[in-house]
C-alpha cells in the first residue's frame, strides 16, 4: 500500500524570486499541499525575509558546505535548486555550488532534482576576439555545466530554463533629460527592434510550472523546459510601457553608450562586456538558441501573467512614471 505521508521537497533560495515562487505555489495549492511538505532553505539568514522564514521552521543552507547540505537533504524526496550568480559574479563558484548539491543528492538517492539553468552559449555561439575564442557568458555556461554533471550522475532530474525577467527589461530603460520623452528603451544597434525576447514574471509564474513538474514525474523526469509566458518584440515592450503611462520609445544606441549606461547602474566592467555578448547572441540565435517555449507552456493548466499585467503591478515602473 502506497504511503499517504507527504513527500518532502527541499526548496533552495526560498526567500528569493524563484524559490519564493515555488514555495508559495506548493503551499497554496490544495493538491500539492497534501502531497508535499516544503522544507525551505535560505542562503543568507541575515535578510529580513529569511529571518521570518527561519522563525517558521526554515533551514539555513550553505551551498559550499556538504555537511550542511547532507543534513538539509536527508529524508527529502525532491529538491528545487537555483543558484545566484549576481551575489558574487563568480561563475566558477556557482558551478561548484550546483555540483555540491548534485553530489549529496546522488549520495542520498533524491528521487527528483529540479535544476534552474540557462542555455549553454558557448555551445551555440562562439566569439572571436583578438583571435582568441572565449565563452561569451560564463554564468550561462556555468549553469549549463551543472546540467551535464547532474546527468553524468544519473540523478532523476528536470531542467528548467527561464526567459527574461520583467525586471531585467528595466535595465534597458534610461532617462532622456533633453528629449520630449522621459525615457528611452535603449538597445544596441539600429535594426533590432523586431528581435523577440521570451519574457516571464518569475515571482508570479515559476511556481505554476514547477508544481506540475513535481506532480508528473513520469512525464517530466529526463526533460528540459524553456519557460516564458510569450515572446515579445522590443517594439511591443515599448508599446506596453507607453500604455502603462511611461513616456518612452525605442532608442538605438552605440555599443559603448550602452555599456556606459550599465556602468552608471553599477554593473562591473567585465559584466558590461558579457551583456554585450549576450545581446549579440540573442539577436543572432535567439535567447534559447533557436528552441521554443511550447513544451513548457503545455505543462501549465493555469493562466500565466502577461507583460501588460506585470507592468500594471510593477513598483519600479510606477516609480519611473512618478519621476516623469
Amino acid at each position: 500500500m502506497a504511503s499517504t505521508e507527504p513527500k518532502t521537497v527541499v526548496i533552495f533560495g526560498a526567500t528569493g524570486i524563484q524559490g519564493g515562487s515555488v514555495a508559495k505555489a506548493l503551499l497554496s495549492d490544495p493538491i500539492t499541499a497534501r502531497q508535499f511538505k516544503v522544507r525551505a532553505v535560505t542562503r543568507d539568514p541575515t535578510k529580513p525575509a529569511a529571518k521570518a522564514l527561519i522563525a517558521q521552521g526554515a533551514d539555513v543552507g550553505d551551498l559550499e558546505d556538504k555537511e550542511s547540505l547532507n543534513s538539509i537533504l536527508t529524508g527529502a524526496h525532491a529538491l528545487f535548486l537555483v543558484t545566484n550568480f549576481f551575489e558574487t559574479y563568480d561563475a566558477a563558484l556557482e558551478k561548484r555550488q550546483g555540483k555540491n548539491v548534485a553530489d549529496i543528492a546522488k549520495k542520498l538517492g533524491i528521487k527528483h532534482f529540479i535544476w534552474s539553468s540557462l542555455p549553454s552559449i558557448s555551445k551555440i555561439f562562439s566569439y572571436q576576439v583578438s583571435n582568441n575564442k572565449f565563452t561569451a557568458a560564463a554564468h550561462f555556461d556555468g549553469k549549463a555545466a551543472v546540467d551535464e554533471y547532474i546527468q553524468s550522475l544519473s540523478i532523476p532530474s528536470t531542467v528548467v530554463r527561464l526567459g527574461i525577467y520583467v525586471d531585467v527589461l528595466l535595465d534597458f530603460i534610461a532617462p532622456l533629460p533633453t528629449n520630449p520623452l522621459s525615457y528611452g528603451l535603449c538597445f544596441p544597434g539600429t535594426s533590432n527592434w523586431k528581435t523577440t525576447l521570451p519574457i516571464i514574471d518569475p515571482s508570479a509564474d515559476l511556481g505554476k510550472f514547477i508544481k506540475i513538474v513535481l506532480l508528473n514525474p513520469d512525464k517530466t523526469i529526463g526533460q528540459s523546459y524553456n519557460l516564458a509566458e510569450k515572446y515579445y518584440t522590443l517594439d511591443k515592450v515599448s508599446s506596453i510601457l507607453q500604455q502603462r503611462g511611461l513616456k518612452i520609445a525605442p532608442i538605438p544606441v552605440e555599443l559603448e553608450t550602452f555599456k556606459s549606461g550599465l556602468a552608471a547602474k553599477g554593473v562591473p566592467e567585465f559584466f558590461q562586456t558579457t551583456m554585450e555578448h549576450i545581446i549579440q547572441y540573442i539577436i543572432e540565435y535567439g535567447y534559447f538558441g533557436g528552441e521554443g517555449i511550447d513544451a513548457g507552456l503545455e505543462l501549465v493548466n493555469e493562466a500565466l501573467t502577461s507583460l501588460e499585467d506585470s507592468c500594471k503591478t510593477n513598483s519600479k515602473i510606477g516609480e519611473l512614471i512618478n519621476q516623469q
